[in-house]
Parts: C-alpha cells; sequence; structure tokens
C-alpha cells in the first residue's frame, strides 16, 4: 500500500450552535399488508438536518421537516412533544400540509439556550397518522440535542503528525494558526483550522514545523475546519477533515472510536496513538497509521516537550 501510494505522492469562532438530531429507529410491522386507504403515513425524514452551526449574528433557530405518503388532501398533523429540556424549544404543536404536498417545514426557534449547556428534545407522530406497512426513509421520532458553544482563542498550536505515515512521510511537526476553547458542562471542545489545509510555505523559525503541506499533488480547501471533543481526558475527534484533496486517492480525514484519544493536562496536548485513529481517503478507503498523533495547544507546551523529547521528530 505504501508503495501504491507514494509512486503517485510526492514527498516534499465566536458562537457557534451545534444542533445533533436524529430520527430514531422504528419498527414497522411488515411489508405485504395495508393500512386503510386514508392513513397519512407521516414521519420525519432522515435528511433533517444532523447540525447546525450559527454565528453570532445568526438568529437561534432550526427548521425540520415533516413529511407524508398519502398526498391527498390538506392535512393538520398534530405534534407531540415528548422531551422538551427547560422548555426552550418552541416546538409548534402541529404541521401543516397543503393539498398534495408530501413535506412540510416547522421552525423550531430556541432564543433562550444558555451558552454551554446541552439541551434534548424528542418530537413524535400519532399513531393514528403513521403507516406502519410501509418502510420510509426516516421514522415518526425526532430526537436531538442543540448546545451553544462561545469559542475562546487559545492562540498558536502544533500538530506532530501521524497521520500521513501511511504515505511514507516522515513524523513532522505542523503549525496551526490559532486554537479555539470552548467549555460545556461535561466536556471541553478545542477547534482549529487543519494545518494541512493549504500548500506548505516553509518552515517556521525556530520549531523548524511546516507552515501547510509539504506534499505534491493535492488541492486544498482553505479554513477547513477541526474539533476535538475532551470528557475526563478521554479525546474524539468531532470533526475530522483534513482540507487536502489528493488527486487519486481523495480527500483525507481522520476518524476514531468514541474517546480513543487521550488528553494530557500536564504535558498540554491530545495524543492519539497508533491504533486509536484512522487515516480515510476517500477513494481507498480507511488505513490505520502507523505512527501516533499529538495536538499541541499552545506554543510554549510544544516548546517545553521539545526540550526533554529533542528527537521526537
Amino acid at each position: 500500500m505504501k508503495k501504491k501510494i507514494l509512486s503517485s505522492v510526492a514527498l516534499v469562532a465566536t458562537l457557534v450552535l451545534s444542533l445533533v438530531s436524529c430520527t430514531d429507529e422504528y419498527k414497522y410491522d411488515g411489508v405485504g399488508a395495508a393500512d386503510a386507504e386514508d392513513v397519512a403515513g407521516v414521519y420525519f425524514p432522515a435528511s433533517n438536518k444532523s447540525s447546525l452551526d450559527l454565528e453570532v449574528t445568526d438568529p437561534l433557530t432550526t427548521t425540520f421537516k415533516v413529511a407524508r405518503l398519502n398526498t391527498n388532501g390538506a392535512l393538520t398533523v398534530p405534534l407531540t412533544v415528548e422531551v422538551n429540556d427547560d422548555n426552550v424549544f418552541q416546538i409548534p404543536a402541529s404541521a401543516t400540509f397543503s393539498d398534495g404536498e408530501a413535506e412540510a417545514t416547522v421552525e423550531m426557534p430556541f432564543p433562550n439556550a444558555e451558552i454551554g449547556k446541552t439541551y434534548k428534545f424528542t418530537i413524535t407522530v400519532p399513531r393514528e397518522y403513521i403507516n406502519s406497512y410501509k418502510q420510509v426513509n426516516g421514522s415518526p421520532i425526532y430526537s436531538g440535542s442543540a448546545i451553544r458553544l462561545k469559542w475562546e482563542s487559545l492562540g498558536q498550536g502544533y500538530w506532530a503528525d501521524g497521520t500521513l505515515s501511511v504515505f511514507g512521510v516522515a513524523k513532522y511537526p505542523f503549525v496551526i494558526s490559532n486554537i479555539e476553547k470552548a467549555v460545556l458542562a461535561d466536556e471541553v471542545r478545542y477547534r482549529f483550522v487543519s494545518p494541512f489545509a493549504k500548500q506548505a510555505t516553509g518552515k517556521e523559525q525556530g520549531t523548524n514545523a511546516f507552515i501547510g503541506l509539504p506534499m505534491n499533488g493535492f488541492t486544498f480547501v482553505a479554513g477547513t475546519n477541526m474539533i476535538v471533543s475532551v470528557k475526563k481526558k478521554a479525546a474524539t475527534f468531532l470533526k475530522g477533515d483534513l482540507g487536502c484533496v489528493e488527486s487519486q486517492y481523495g480527500a483525507l480525514s481522520v476518524g476514531n472510536g468514541e474517546s480513543a484519544g487521550s488528553y494530557n493536562e500536564n504535558g498540554g496536548f491530545i495524543k492519539f496513538a497508533s491504533g486509536t485513529y484512522t487515516l480515510d481517503l476517500a477513494n481507498y478507503g480507511t488505513l490505520d497509521p502507523a505512527e501516533s498523533t499529538y495536538i499541541f495547544l499552545s506554543k510554549e507546551k510544544y516548546n517545553e516537550y521539545m526540550t526533554t523529547h529533542p528527537n521526537a521528530w
């Protein structure tokens, strides 16, 4: 695999609201029987947005879709609120369809949501509006949670890379231009622009860390954000896009299982050890990097580490 890849690759903010939602799995009674002809067959499509990021100037609101199989006639469907933490979501009592309309859009504001607090919701459709014999791409149950994040700038950081080892690349340090931190009730999130999202312009004086990716054969997606979540010193990539696209293997991203990484508070870094994460190539598949990756949350901590580990990379 390394030889094959090496043949085509030359070495060389603010306020954010994240809405995580899903349509819960629903068990259908089976295919073959049919409900009455006038049953609407209402459900929440799986295409409802799974995440929503809002800048500080954006309104605190979102929308979701309600769909139906039987589009004959106008219809008003009650929406039953099963969960609404602190009643923060202003959920309408119903969704209305015009004659012939298959989908209705429902607005759900949450203007009083506090920063750093998680709010959960669950909405259901009454049983008499559900066709339990026809499979749909969705569910009559819609659940999610909303989090408002206020980001604090920590300044410059460093990425000591192990992801590109599958390309036969030596373990290099890279400059992270700015790391942001958001504190939640039970976790801390770190956000930064991927250090690989641009072509290398050289090395930083004093640290010898690359500024950008020193490899040919890539196109770049400038400003690609990465997000790492830390809970009780266990780390997870929430967003692992590297912001670089190789001509043959496609876009690169990293992923890992829940809480596969670790946070070293004294050392000021997050570590994803070999075997705890993967490098995903859009046009090829998933590979296991052979080296560990370190994310240093400050220049001070990076320099401290290099003082005690001068031959680390």
